[in-house]
């Protein structure tokens, strides 16, 4: 997990938590697929009416066109076998897949042809050019990459809401002539349900001209039959096929239950659990840095460069400036805990974020707490699986506090930046990174609440005693930081997790738990 992502995605997986279970099945519909395309390949798309795609997916030389659009005499297009000149072409470039370990870099270079004429209905396009040539029919039904919904589905009593929009790249954002959308059951395609679309742009960009202003919302939460559906629009055909039904949010909540599961750390990902498999990793104790260590020097030295507006404590360039040195020496066990987003450190503010989300779901949304059927190795055992993922982190955030009761920023590589080109199994030798207020206030906060957790009290009482002991020493050393560096001089830089507001956020909310827990 990573500190743009976590909080949102885990605070969306809790409150899926209640549904039924079940899954519906998701056919893909002809032209659309997930698969990569091999280099050297294009394809054309009748994207509306009057707009044509094709897109070329190739090395990064091919179809560059970003320094001269190819002008619309290039482009011979015939719709129905007769010649409809193009009247203006845009271009966009995205990469579409880059390999670590092989160069195989492709980059999708797309073309949009706008029409001085509409494609009828059921039309048959073909393109020339020096280019190549290309073929297709513009079905009604035919998949479309600007209508969005969730692929996963919707549960019959929760709002459904699609979004209709696409960028053309040079020529700015699609223009939307169609103002009905259409609910059409995925395998006949007979309309159920037929409303407006309803402009939504966004709000608060200074570019100009200002991006995400013709997009389009379809909501068609009125519509509670339980079966799949794709959602159409007059000209632009229609979405993925998605499910309606009390199995889709628990659904949902499982892949974020497994995705969490992958992140784990100290213990084996295996079946049945995933296919995904590996042995246990980052089993061995991490090290406690000293000035010997060269590469947690470097890493330090270069984070430090970081000017901080908030920071008026001296730069935390090396482990000699350090305001708070270790007091632990030699090896500390940090097993557990979660992963970050792929290069396996483990920073403590987002452990204590993954802990209140949650800690306050079980605690605040009727039945979280029981749910014990997400398909985790603690499945089954009568304790909420919610609450075992919350047990596996606060747990590891305990093992991270010095004996003075701070707690370490993050657990890293020793002798490198990042775990990038191999799994997690066994793992780089790992060190602990020094002490700061934003890591301690944050894993205070998050221990405090897990101790004052009804929930967690009634499944781990012996756990949330030493939570609420650990979260006591690690406010006391917060006290003692403050009487002797003040408030804003205690607080020193290392990254950018927790430190949005210095360390003013992860304080507010550290008082706010204590109080909570202690009165």
């Amino acid at each position: 997990m990573n500190a743009s992502s976590s909080p949102r995605s885990l605070l969306f997986l809790v409150l899926l938590l209640l549904a039924l279970c079940g899954r519906a099945e998701s056919r893909v519909p002809e032209g659309a697929t997930l698969a990569i395309p091999p280099s050297g390949t294009s394809a054309l798309r009748v994207l509306s009416p009057t707009v044509l795609e094709i897109t070329h997916t190739g090395g990064p030389r091919d179809w560059d066109f970003a320094a001269v659009v190819p002008r619309p005499g290039r482009f011979e297009v015939q719709v129905n076998g007769r010649p409809s000149p193009p009247r203006a072409v845009g271009y966009r470039r995205r990469v579409r897949y880059a390999s670590q370990r092989v160069n195989d870099l492709r980059v999708d270079c797309t073309v949009y042809i706008r029409l001085s004429h509409p494609v009828p209905p059921g039309g048959q396009v073909r393109v020339r050019s020096d280019l190549g040539r290309w073929s297709a029919v513009a079905a009604p039904l035919r998949w479309s990459p600007a209508v969005h919904v969730n692929h996963e589905g919707y549960a019959p009593d929760s709002p459904k809401v699609a979004l209709v929009g696409a960028s053309l790249g040079t020529l700015g954002e699609l223009s939307l002539e169609a103002r009905r959308f259409s609910l059409v059951e995925a395998e006949s395609g007979r309309v159920v349900l037929m409303r407006p679309l309803r402009l939504r742009p966004d709000h608060g960009f200074t570019t100009f001209p200002a991006p995400y202003a013709q997009v389009w919302e379809a909501d068609f939460t009125e519509w509670k039959q339980p079966g799949r559906y794709r959602v159409a629009v007059e000209g632009l055909g229609a979405s993925f096929p998605f499910a309606i039904g009390g199995g889709v949010p628990l659904a949902i909540a499982r892949a974020y239950a497994l995705g969490i599961y992958h992140q784990r750390c100290g213990a084996p990902n295996a079946a049945p659990f995933t296919r995904f498999v590996h042995g246990g990793c980052h089993l061995a104790s991490a090290e406690v840095p000293t000035p010997a260590f060269e590469q947690t020097r470097r890493v330090l030295a270069e984070l430090a460069r970081v000017r901080d507006p908030n920071q008026i404590a001296r730069p935390l360039s090396s482990l000699e400036r350090a305001l708070f040195p270790f007091v632990r020496v030699g090896r500390v066990n940090v097993q557990g805990g979660h992963h970050d987003a792929g290069d396996y450190s483990k920073y403590l503010v987002d452990s204590a974020w993954l802990v209140h989300v949650l800690a306050f779901a079980a605690d605040h949304i009727p039945g979280a707490a029981r749910r014990d059927d997400l398909g985790l190795p603690e499945s089954g055992d009568r304790c909420g699986d919610v609450l075992q993922m919350a047990r596996w982190e606060a747990d590891f955030i305990c093992r991270t506090q010095d004996g003075d009761g701070g707690f370490c920023f993050m657990v890293y590589p020793r002798d490198r930046k990042y775990e990038w080109d191999r799994g997690p199994s066994p793992g780089d030798p790992q060190v602990i990174f020094p002490k700061s207020t934003s890591s301690t206030a944050a894993c205070v906060a998050a221990l405090a609440q897990a101790a004052a957790s009804p929930a967690m009290r009634a499944c781990f009482p012996r756990e949330t005693v030493r939570y609420l002991a650990c979260a006591r020493a690690g406010f006391a050393f917060l006290e003692r930081a403050w009487r002797k560096y003040g408030r804003r001089g205690a607080w020193q830089r290392i990254t950018h997790y927790g430190s949005e507001f210095g360390d003013r956020d992860e304080i507010a909310w550290a008082e706010a738990e204590m109080f909570m827990a202690t009165g």
